[in-house]
């Protein structure tokens, strides 16, 4: 009896290869949002260092010019936390958005692999059949010729 061979595996090494490619897009903008938290956290820390310095130079004689620097870089600092907050949400979303499509290649791809199990155990099914009856079939043959004097 023929190997047992699948049709449909070119297909099947597409949609592996379509899932990894996936995994790779839905890294890449893991890999993007942990940056931007990076970025995000050094933005905080900016304002605490901030905050220190302001509260020595006010302990001291402070110019309006220092405060008014320390106040425009401080909203500057708040605007770049805003618009960072905003491109973490963009990327989450477009990482949400490629989870699904994830999600759904794999359930592609296991559709197929579980049609191709099915396949295979009937091939083996067969298999083994036709094997049991060829079995059968020698030892009948030799019951036969051990009886013929």
């Amino acid at each position: 009896m023929k190997r047992f061979s699948f049709k449909l595996d070119p297909l099947l090494e597409l949609r592996r290869q379509r899932e990894e490619n996936i995994k790779l897009r839905l890294a890449e903008k893991n890999r993007a949002i942990i940056e931007k938290n990076r970025e995000l956290a050094n933005i905080y820390e900016q304002i605490r260092a901030l905050q220190a310095t302001e509260k020595t130079i006010r302990s001291q004689n402070p110019s309006a010019l220092l405060l008014r620097y320390g106040t425009a870089f401080r909203y500057k600092l708040r605007h770049d936390i805003f618009s960072v907050c905003c491109s973490i949400d963009k990327l989450q979303a477009e990482a949400s958005s490629v989870q699904k499509e994830l999600i759904e290649a794999k359930r592609a791809r296991r559709s197929l692999e579980l049609l191709r199990d099915r396949r295979c155990s009937m091939w083996k099914k067969a298999y083994k059949r036709k094997e049991q009856l060829f079995i059968d079939d020698v030892a009948q043959q030799k019951y036969i010729a051990s009886k013929r004097p």
